[in-house]
């Protein structure tokens, strides 16, 4: 097909798309530099692959030779080529590779969930998660809503190129100083699943920009995702924590800590969170025209789903609250934890909980009685949430609960850290050769520490309905087979 074929109106030439061949400064891609890029905010590919939004770049002279070289061999034909200029090798860090397999010609098929691209007659671009193609439409996922076009309407479509390859021609067309669009790839590419790609670039800019706000946060959000990313692979392939190889006490995950962040999440005052936006599109799928208490109905209609996705992360996951939507907790990523479990990690478990409950000699050995707790490394995550779930799930023989959430100062827990003439539950008495004897942690009720852990427990989730979490307690060797476990 020729050139005016295919590209029949100026409107339709405006919006095509361009292939920058080009070498970086940091001469990690092949090939001449060849046009300082419009602004990358001009790219359908800078979109997400659900946005959908349209772009409309102005062309200048080297950008219109790249694009007729793309429309055809008899327009290549007439195009003069460029000759590389020349320029000394630059020594740099090589780049996580962005080559992995070699893409497959533009074709006419499409499998869903793959990324395409729609031409109007009118001229327009659109672009979306292929969903399905019959002789009256084709149907993409743009923001999560099906949206169909009439085949009468379409000029042509194609699938896109992968991301590396993508990535390739936008990074050959931003010089090395321009941080704006860097950053503006770097989320691109986050957005897609590349994480490696996008903290190489975001370590670039803050090479430039040291104190850059905006790169700073995207890299935090980067590096949480790796670490969730990592958990889901290493639970996928059954492999353990590092500190469980380590003592061979069970220790919860990544995602299972994640999960517990997620139950106890102020709504008023939230950590750093994140969303994805496939979480949200399902809770809009799933629950449309469901009523929330307090917060009103779940929209139905294509404005009102974009409006709802529009919302800060902490006010959707507290659409999710109200309607208990428990299979999405799970995909939110809680970035900080909720200062109620910051509590519990610095000033109970890396405090007293370990120094003087969970020492070899008392529930961090072998003659721990039922309760064990882990001992070693107290200022992690990992210790603190394992300790915590372990001491939440706990019951006494009388069938209490160690944490009283309704009335934190009758806390079994604290209660047997105080002197015997003071408690109500008393811890038992401790005194062998081999365990030492019994100390109390707490002075009385006005000592600081047993404040401390009373706020702690005061500013837990107060409607306690337990995590869906599988775990099973360690239980020592002097524990008897018959005694009950810890539930």
């Amino acid at each position: 097909m020729g050139c005016e074929q295919r590209f029949p109106r100026a409107s339709a030439m405006a919006g095509a798309r361009l292939v920058f061949v080009g070498r970086s400064r940091r001469g990690s891609l092949p090939g001449p530099a060849l046009h300082r890029a419009p602004n990358l905010r001009q790219y359908p590919d800078m979109a997400t692959p659900q946005s959908g939004s349209l772009r409309l770049p102005i062309l200048s002279c080297p950008a219109l030779v790249m694009l007729l070289a793309w429309c055809g061999p008899v327009a290549a034909q007439d195009a003069a080529p460029v000759a590389p200029p020349s320029a000394p090798p630059v020594a740099t860090p090589s780049r996580p590779s962005a080559e992995g397999k070699e893409e497959p010609a533009p074709t006419d098929e499409a499998e869903p969930g793959e990324e395409v691209e729609v031409t109007m007659r009118d001229g327009r671009r659109i672009s979306g998660l292929f969903v399905s193609k019959n002789p009256q439409q084709i149907i993409l996922s743009i923001s999560g809503i099906a949206t169909p076009f009439p085949i009468e309407s379409v000029e042509r479509w194609r699938v896109l190129p992968g991301v590396d390859v993508r990535y390739a021609e936008l990074r050959a067309a931003i010089e090395d100083d321009d941080t704006e669009q860097l950053l503006q790839l770097a989320e691109w590419l986050r957005s897609r699943g590349r994480l490696d790609l996008a903290l190489w670039e975001l370590d670039h800019v803050l090479e430039l920009e040291p104190t850059n706000a905006r790169a700073q946060e995207l890299r935090t959000w980067v590096l949480e995702q790796q670490k969730v990313v990592e958990a889901r692979r290493a639970a996928r392939a059954g492999q353990g924590r590092p500190e469980e190889a380590d003592s061979g006490f069970p220790l919860l995950d990544e995602a299972q800590i994640n999960l517990i962040r997620v139950f106890e999440v102020d709504i008023k005052n939230p950590p750093r969170m994140i969303v994805p936006r496939a979480a949200v599109v399902k809770f809009l799928d799933t629950y449309a025209g469901r009523t929330a208490e307090g917060k009103g109905t779940v929209p139905a209609t294509p404005e009102g789903r974009e409006l709802f996705m529009r919302q800060r992360p902490a006010d959707i996951l507290g659409w999710f609250f109200a309607l208990r939507a428990r299979e999405l907790y799970g995909m939110v990523q809680v970035l900080d934890n909720p200062p109620s479990m910051r509590i519990f990690r610095d000033e109970i478990n890396r405090s007293w909980l370990t120094n003087s409950c969970a020492t070899n000699k008392c529930h961090g050995g072998e003659e721990a009685g039922r309760l064990m707790l882990f001992n070693k490394k107290s200022g992690s995550d990992a210790s603190a949430y394992t300790n915590f779930l372990i001491l939440d799930r706990f019951k006494t023989s009388d069938g209490l609960g160690l944490i009283d959430y309704p009335e934190p100062a009758r806390s079994p827990l604290l209660e047997m850290g105080l002197p015997h003439d003071q408690a109500i539950f008393k811890h038992p008495q401790v005194d062998s050769m081999s365990q030492g004897r019994w100390r109390p942690v707490f002075r009385d009720r006005n000592d600081e520490k047993f404040l401390r852990a009373v706020e702690w427990i005061r500013g837990m989730y107060p409607q306690r309905t337990g995590y869906p979490i599988d775990y099973a307690a360690p239980a020592p060797k002097a524990a008897s087979p018959d005694a009950p476990q810890p539930r």
